[in-house]
């Protein structure tokens, strides 16, 4: 996948099927996971099987200022920052996620690597601006391109199910459609700000309203929730705050107005 500078993305490994760069925290909640497969141990960076969206495996990637191709490394679960182990050049040192110093050994140079066979997709280097030495996970998979996190259609639904929305009656005018979108919307926003510490982007929960005209011909409205499908960022899904259902054609509704 291309890496495009300034935004969130998973850092998987080049060689190892299904691996991830993840902090080591909170895993006993998580599936199982494999620190054999690479070097970075310890409190912080390890490998990780999975490719599900848990937070301690997303990093918001930022550029330096006044530095070309260089950039800090912040795990959203955590809001700390990759940080080589005082700068140390020797093979196998820790990389911890540690509090912002501003220092070189938390300065992080991504370049692609040009020594990869032409065939295979592009491949990306991490070498720390301090020690000059390379993390022994490389390579990387868009997240999201303009600082929004795009939730798995699994995770909305989980979300969707933690809300009373689904046992909440609809009233005309008082407490309709609208309001269970805009609702569901600001539970994506309340599941973010509890589950992730650091900040600077957004979680994409789109809001649509559209009409269209019944089998009687007369016009009819609704409103949907709306994301982009994690597999194909140019594919719109849509999600039905009455019910947590999903759909990639709003059920032929069409759109006159939407945010996100």
């Amino acid at each position: 996948m291309l890496f495009i500078g300034r935004g969130i993305y998973h850092i998987q490994h080049a060689h190892s099927a299904n691996v991830r760069m993840a902090i080591n925290s909170g895993l006993e909640h998580f599936p199982k996971f494999d620190k054999s497969l690479i070097r970075i141990v310890d409190a912080a960076a390890i490998g990780f099987h999975s490719w599900e969206d848990f937070a301690n495996h997303m990093w918001l990637i930022d550029p330096v200022e006044g530095y070309n191709d260089t950039f800090t490394i912040r795990n959203l679960a955590s809001g700390n920052y990759l940080d080589l182990t005082d700068g140390y050049q020797s093979d196998g040192t820790s990389i911890y996620c540690r509090a912002p110093t501003g220092g070189n050994n938390q300065k992080w140079i991504i370049k692609r690597d040009v020594h990869q066979e032409p065939q295979k997709e592009l491949l990306w280097k991490i070498q720390n601006e301090a020690s000059k030495t390379f993390a022994d996970l490389y390579g990387g998979r868009v997240s999201s391109s303009f600082s929004y996190l795009v939730l798995s259609s699994e995770r909305l639904r989980a979300i969707w199910g933690d809300t009373d929305l689904g046992s909440t009656k609809s009233r005309p005018e008082i407490f309709d459609i609208d309001d269970f979108a805009t609702i569901f919307k600001a539970e994506v926003a309340k599941w973010g700000n509890k589950t992730f510490k650091a900040d600077g982007f957004g979680i994409l929960c789109g809001m649509m309203f559209g009409s269209k005209t019944d089998n009687n011909g007369k016009e009819i409205s609704t409103a949907y929730n709306w994301n982009l499908e994690v597999k194909d960022l140019s594919k719109v899904v849509f999600y039905r705050p009455l019910d947590g259902t999903i759909s990639y054609d709003a059920d032929g509704y069409k759109a006159y107005f939407g945010l996100y």
